[in-house]
């Protein structure tokens, strides 16, 4: 996922770690592969971790391991916060 590239954590882009995990989500997600990823900040701007990005795009009755689509939509989401934010503040606005 060329999305990927765009994630960033409190330290800049994700670690190749951090990227595998996300990735294995994307591919065969698992309940494993759940408990390491959801805590990995996926925007730093406004910090966003996988788990608060999945909450805000899936159903309320997904209460377990993600699915792949979910993941995806659940990045691209936060990517999505992540440039407003950007444009935001280079508006000079701030609303909150």
């Amino acid at each position: 996922m060329r999305e990927l590239k765009q994630c960033k954590d409190l330290y800049g882009p994700l670690s190749e770690s951090n990227k595998r995990l996300l990735l294995q989500m994307l591919r065969r997600p698992d309940a494993g592969a759940w408990r390491m990823a959801k805590r990995i900040v996926i925007t730093a701007a406004p910090i966003i971790t996988l788990d608060m990005a999945v909450k805000m795009v899936a159903p309320a009755w997904v209460k377990s391991v993600p699915d792949a689509f979910t993941v995806r939509r659940a990045i691209l989401y936060a990517l999505r916060a992540q440039r407003e934010f950007h444009v935001r503040e280079a508006s000079g606005r701030n609303d909150g």
